[in-house]
């Protein structure tokens, strides 16, 4: 598992993408645009295509995305969090085990 650690700016990113994005106490730059998918994800268009904001922040400020691999939201219960600090790269099936333990158990 690859985990990020380290503090990034927001000045890293696109000037359009930053004018969506709040950043709170706790440390999550929350999503703020109304644009959000099913789930309660953030999405973004770049580039002429819509893509979930939290991956567009993780690949432009940390690299790719593994491939086959999801992006864990390690702050679970800010699901429109950007902040690749908050974003770790697990298997569908290590994110859904995770997903269930947190849904169930309120585990962080």
């Amino acid at each position: 598992l690859l985990h990020v650690s380290g503090d990034f700016d927001l000045s890293d990113l696109t000037r359009l993408f930053r004018t969506k994005v709040t950043v709170c106490d706790c440390g999550c730059w929350l999503w703020s645009e109304k644009r959000l998918d099913h789930a309660g994800y953030g999405q973004f268009k770049f580039n002429g295509r819509n893509m979930p904001a939290h991956r567009f922040a993780y690949e432009r400020l940390v690299g790719p995305i593994p491939e086959g691999l999801h992006l864990d939201h390690l702050c679970d219960r800010h699901r429109n969090c950007v902040n690749p600090s908050h974003l770790e790269p697990v298997s569908p099936s290590e994110n859904a085990i995770r997903a269930n333990r947190r849904r169930w158990h309120g585990d962080q």
